[in-house]
């Protein structure tokens, strides 16, 4: 792939992302930041925000247009993937599995968007039939 071949596919894929982009950055992180003000203390808080911010970039990063895009196994595979790529911030997988769980229970209960947060613990054979619902606003 040519170098302009490879600029034209990230323009499109940006340009199609746009909606998704607005709803996590606009919708989702404005009132997780929110949430997690009214239910955690402060250290708890900077620590989901800041993997929360994390998981969105990723999401936007490796492609995904939408959020019936974002397969379960992207998301049990979050916590491995920060261990071995994000510098800062020492949390265990546990700890990074717990804040992807929470983020997945609050969109699920407040935006409509249902990607079932057990997941993380299920068998790669049950993630399969996790489905995903989204918002008419997203589709």
């Amino acid at each position: 792939m040519t170098l302009n071949n490879y600029r034209a596919m990230l323009e499109e894929m940006e340009k199609a992302q746009k909606p998704f982009r607005h709803w996590l950055q606009d919708e989702v992180m404005p009132a997780y930041a929110k949430f997690l003000q009214s239910n955690y203390k402060p250290t708890t808080i900077k620590k989901y925000t800041s993997m929360a911010d994390i998981l969105c970039s990723r999401m936007l990063m490796v492609g995904f247009v939408s959020p019936e895009d974002v397969q379960p196994d992207f998301f049990a595979e979050f916590p491995v993937w920060w261990q071995t790529h994000v510098m800062f911030g020492n949390y265990t997988e546990t700890a990074v599995e717990n804040s992807v769980i929470e983020l997945l229970n609050f969109t699920e209960s407040t935006n409509g968007v249902v990607l079932d947060g057990e997941y993380v613990k299920a068998t790669p054979i049950s993630r399969v039939n996790n489905s995903c619902t989204v918002p008419s606003r997203l589709a």
